[in-house]
């Protein structure tokens, strides 16, 4: 009887199905990359040129505790940032929708391993060098859903926790950083077409502030000049220098575009945030694969924004899998079977059956059987894991961003000197903005 109470107690408490259906769907996307990805768990690529220090400061830590030395360390860290990209997929979209089955989707889809999607992310993580940028992308979704989530509804936990993921992002990576911010604007913009314009830029600067608060420490004014002139920082000024001219004109008209689809449309908010990411990395990727020839002296690894634009691939395809499979479900007797009806917060809608989840496995394995050109992988990690540049390097060839051999403590100074008037700044916004309701 005593297990009986238990039991009832347990399932009382909020074990219901659709809980289960969470696990069963982030238990098949993880499963589904750990099966393509394993045989090259051995044989783990470089991390790549680090430019940011969470990776080269934890994984001399880690290396001490595993069996496993320091730039294996950084490699299963990339590994593990791609799987939690797939699982925040997943996440971000479920709490956006309300359902399973976009998630669903956009995850499935942006672990398909194809070119464009997680096989261009293996590439470029193991073979081309750009780990730490892939690491922090899995980030992206996180950030994403608690900057949306605090936007909407002021709670000053979600702000903070979204300004903690933009730090984090940044000491990971500054290149990923800066892609980050793109898609938070887009996502500011999306909240602002819904309304409470003043309130949500007040929040958003918030987010901002507070994230540099973060990030000052380390980006540091002689940091900032550093990465300014290196190969990603010409690139990004090349990129935008020109795109300048061609937003004057393509910029207001795709503005009023958006506005006057998506006004006041919160449903259509998935699809807007996916469009906006979409065309804002068609266009960078565009423009940099013009102005290669311009950039090609500087950059060591071309078309850096790839990785971006395949999560942008990854959403629309998502969505686009999900209106269909809606019509499916709803027009005939086999959708009903893999989407059934059901009652999600209060209203009626379709879910995923286990039927669903066999069938999208079969279809990935099928792409994985005919599509992985999984020796030709592993010969390239091969070929670059011997020489490429070990985590401990870091701390050498990257002097002047760290603190530790850094010999310009006024730069230092400057640095933490602006973390502190962040702060500071940061706890003045949120005192006014409690007295005003904004937060």
């Amino acid at each position: 009887m005593i297990k009986l109470d238990l039991i009832k107690r347990f399932f009382s408490q909020g074990l219901k199905l659709q809980s289960i259906v969470d696990v069963l769907c982030m238990g098949f996307l993880i499963s589904f990359n750990l099966v393509w990805l394993w045989p090259f768990l051995r044989e783990v690529g470089n991390a790549g040129s680090l430019s940011a220090p969470v990776i080269p400061a934890f994984a001399p830590i880690l290396s001490r505790v595993l069996p496993i030395n320091e730039c294996q360390v950084a490699a299963y860290v990339v590994l593990f940032g791609q799987l939690l990209g797939v699982v925040a997929f997943y996440l971000f979209l479920k709490e956006l929708t309300g359902r399973s089955l976009p998630g669903l989707m956009v995850s499935f889809f942006y672990s398909l391993p194809v070119k464009l999607l997680a096989l261009d992310r293996l590439r470029f993580a193991w073979v081309h060098g750009d780990g730490a940028h892939i690491a922090a992308l899995g980030l992206f979704p996180f950030v994403c859903y608690f900057l949306l989530t605090f936007l909407k509804r002021g709670r000053i936990t979600y702000g903070f926790v979204s300004s903690l993921g933009i730090a984090l992002v940044g000491l990971v990576n500054a290149f990923a950083l800066f892609n980050l911010l793109l898609f938070l604007l887009v996502i500011f913009f999306s909240e602002l077409i819904l309304g409470q314009t003043k309130v949500k830029t007040a929040r958003f600067l918030v987010i901002l502030l507070f994230a540099w608060g973060f990030l000052s420490f380390w980006y540091t004014p002689g940091t900032i000049w550093e990465l300014i002139n290196s190969g990603q920082g010409r690139l990004i000024i090349s990129l935008f220098g020109r795109l300048l001219p061609l937003s004057f004109f393509v910029g207001p008209i795709l503005l009023v575009f958006a506005y006057l689809i998506f006004e006041s449309r919160e449903s259509l908010q998935p699809i807007a945030l996916a469009l906006g990411f979409l065309v804002i990395y068609l266009f960078l990727n565009l423009v940099e694969y013009l102005a290669y020839a311009d950039i090609e002296r500087y950059v060591l690894l071309p078309r850096r924004f790839l990785p971006e634009l395949g999560l942008s691939i990854a959403l629309i395809l998502g969505i686009a899998a999900t209106i269909s499979l809606d019509a499916l479900g709803a027009l005939s007797k086999f959708g009903k079977l893999i989407l059934p009806k059901d009652e999600m917060a209060g209203e009626e809608k379709r879910g995923v059956s286990f039927l669903f989840l066999i069938l999208i496995w079969l279809v990935g394995m099928a792409f994985v059987y005919f599509f992985l050109p999984t020796e030709l992988i592993l010969a390239d990690i091969r070929m670059v894991k011997s020489t490429g540049p070990c985590v401990g390097d870091f701390w050498l060839t990257h002097g002047q961003l760290c603190l530790r051999n850094c010999t310009n403590w006024l730069d230092n100074c400057v640095g933490f000197g602006m973390t502190a008037m962040s702060f500071v700044f940061m706890f003045v916004l949120v005192f006014l903005g409690a007295k005003r309701g904004l937060t």
